[in-house]
């Protein structure tokens, strides 16, 4: 008498398929549920601050994609400041405003001005009030005046660890995590020829 055990290796065989094909979903489930929330807080960003999604999109850098072995996805804000031009500048050598919050009107920056920068970029600057000295480029180059600085706004940083933006995060992860498993896992198992 002769028994075959053949039915039960291929049994084995699809559930490591399946188990591989559905750890490859947990992942790339993960890492578009990701793009969502780096996309929806960037718009609850500019919601509030006057800047455009792209600027704050290019802030939020995924650190670590998510793998099989290790569904997760990390975020880091890139702490780097804002120039004053990018909230909306405007203005001349004789004077430059900006709108940072859009609850907030239009203001003037106190004793700034509008001009290019040395690589040719408008930019918002203030004069330090420190002592004059002796100018190396530029039109003023060899002659002595009161050094300027490039002004800043607030960075992306500020407005993304606030209450509201984390909410945002979170409630979307809630939302599209379920949806985006359930349709990487049917999409991995017709892949496996499973279902």
């Amino acid at each position: 008498m002769t028994f075959s055990v053949a039915g039960l290796r291929e049994l084995e065989r699809s559930y490591r398929t399946a188990a591989a094909a559905m750890a490859k979903a947990e992942a790339r489930a993960v890492r578009r549920a990701g793009a969502t929330i780096v996309t929806r807080q960037a718009r609850a960003i500019v919601d509030t601050v006057n800047l455009k999604v792209s600027a704050v999109k290019a802030a939020i850098v995924t650190k670590r994609q998510p793998t099989p072995d290790s569904p997760q996805v990390v975020f880091e804000v890139r702490e780097k400041p804002i120039s004053l031009i990018e909230y909306g500048g405007r203005g001349s050598w004789k004077g430059a405003s900006v709108q940072v919050l859009k609850a907030s009107g239009r203001k003037k920056v106190k004793g700034g001005f509008l001009t290019n920068s040395p690589q040719g970029a408008p930019q918002i600057w203030k004069r330090t009030g420190g002592p004059k000295r002796m100018m190396t480029k530029g039109r003023y180059a060899g002659q002595m005046r009161e050094p300027i600085d490039k002004r800043f706004g607030p960075s992306i940083l500020s407005q993304y660890i606030k209450d509201a933006i984390q909410q945002t995060g979170a409630d979307t992860w809630a939302e599209r995590l379920p949806i985006e498993l359930e349709r990487e896992s049917d999409f991995a198992l017709k892949q496996a020829g499973l279902i």
